[in-house]
């Protein structure tokens, strides 16, 4: 939060009061900036292949073979 005037204990307590649970970070002036890597993109190859799809067939036991039928 960057503001004028701003009271960090008093804004805390507030917030606590209101949220239930506030935690006060940083507090720095607002001249100073921390300098920040640049983020490079990444490009990720693309595979059109893949994996082969399998399919899965139950395997039924054998019959009794002292059925009548047969």
């Amino acid at each position: 939060m960057v503001g004028d005037g701003v009271d960090a204990v008093q804004l805390t307590n507030l917030l606590r009061k209101k949220v239930g649970y506030a935690e006060l970070a940083s507090v720095t002036a607002v001249g100073e900036k921390k300098e920040e890597p640049a983020v490079q993109p990444v490009d990720w190859p693309v595979y059109v292949g893949g994996m082969p799809q399998t399919y899965i067939y139950p395997i039924h036991p054998h019959q009794d073979p002292s059925c009548s039928i047969m």
